[in-house]
């Protein structure tokens, strides 16, 4: 149930929780790799599934998302 995943995901106390979409999903924000590790390891003994994912930088976001050609059409 989603207030027992809550519980759960807060047990760290250093990440930031938001419900997302319908209330179906939760995002957590955290300050350290490995705080959102252990984050996904309560939730996957909760039975729920967490994906771990990491901000880019904008020009990571960049590099991977435009193809060659374009970029040098941009600059």
């Amino acid at each position: 149930d989603a207030a027992a995943l809550r519980r759960a995901l807060e047990k760290g106390g250093e990440g930031r929780l938001l419900l997302a979409g319908s209330g179906s999903a939760w995002l957590g924000l955290f300050s350290s790799r490995e705080q959102a590790q252990e984050s996904v390891r309560r939730m996957s003994h909760q039975g729920s599934r967490g994906i771990l994912t990491h901000t880019l930088t904008r020009k990571d976001y960049w590099e991977l998302t435009i193809p060659s050609q374009e970029k040098e059409s941009l600059r």
